[in-house]
């Protein structure tokens, strides 16, 4: 995260962020930063995590949410 973040509390940050960089956060925290861990995990093609967390930040389709929360 930001330096800027670093001294607000986390629930206030979480409101702050987009949903690519909360996906992006998760995958950080659950598959050690790699898209294609991540991806494997939930079951889905690397190529969609990395347009949601790439350059493109597309916006993740309700299949994909729902294979995260699942």
């Amino acid at each position: 995260l930001s330096p800027l973040f670093s001294q607000l509390p986390m629930e206030t940050i979480t409101k702050l962020m987009t949903i690519n960089e909360r996906i992006e956060l998760l995958i950080q925290h659950l598959a050690r930063g790699r898209q294609k861990e991540f991806a494997e995990r939930i079951d889905v093609n690397p190529a969609n995590i990395s347009t949601i967390v790439g350059t493109r930040k597309t916006k993740p389709g309700s299949e994909i949410l729902e294979k995260i929360v699942t």
